[in-house]
């Protein structure tokens, strides 16, 4: 039997890159379980008051600089 069902996947605001996690997986099931393992693999999630905006970052797009502010890598960025 061949079931649809309604999956999530992650790209990088910046450079659009899918999330992958180490296993191999980039569809989930859900954002939550999706989110924790982008967190877990260093994927910064953009907030603003404290709120997340909905944007995220993958490892190679973003660093923070000495006083903690964070640094997006343009040179990345696809339209």
């Amino acid at each position: 039997m061949i079931t649809k069902i309604d999956s999530v996947m992650l790209e990088c605001d910046n450079c659009k890159e899918p999330y992958e996690s180490g296993s191999g997986y980039s569809i989930f099931i859900d954002e939550s379980s999706l989110k924790t393992y982008a967190d877990d693999d260093d994927w910064y999630t953009e907030t603003k008051d404290g709120k997340p905006t909905g944007k995220h970052f993958c490892d190679k797009c973003y660093h923070f600089d000495d006083n903690d502010e964070f640094i997006l890598n343009v040179k990345r960025t696809k339209i």
